[in-house]
């Protein structure tokens, strides 16, 4: 599957009480591959300043922040979009958050909370 691919480092993290969770930064990866093979989806946007990031040791996934809060994994994702008009940008949206519990759940079984989605810009093709 294309989102192992993208994550051949990933670093486990395991609690006192033996429970095994993969880090940050790899599960932020792992999000951005998914997203980005989403069909309506340009890039996740990436570019800085972003108000979305996910930072580790010596590395900075912009446009995902991953974080975990009560024991769930929350996410808020920025994106860019292909403007399609006969398609719903609620519907893009459940389509990423689809995307992103799937690469989630291919590398570890924490609880996933929230997964906020933000359209941050639409891409109009002009033909021409």
């Amino acid at each position: 599957m294309l989102v192992r691919k993208a994550c051949t480092s990933v670093s486990k993290i395991t609690s006192e009480h033996g429970s095994t969770s993969v880090d940050s930064i790899a599960l932020a990866r792992a999000i951005v591959v998914a997203v980005e093979n989403v069909a309506a989806v340009f890039d996740v946007h990436a570019h800085r300043p972003s108000t979305a990031a996910t930072y580790g040791p010596g590395e900075t996934i912009y446009g995902v922040a991953v974080r975990r809060e009560t024991g769930d994994i929350t996410i808020e994702i920025q994106v860019r979009v292909r403007y399609i008009a006969a398609l719903p940008l609620p519907m893009v949206s459940d389509d990423i958050r689809r995307a992103a519990r799937s690469a989630i759940a291919e590398l570890t079984s924490d609880p996933v909370g929230q997964i906020d989605v933000a359209i941050v810009d639409l891409v109009v093709h002009k033909e021409g």
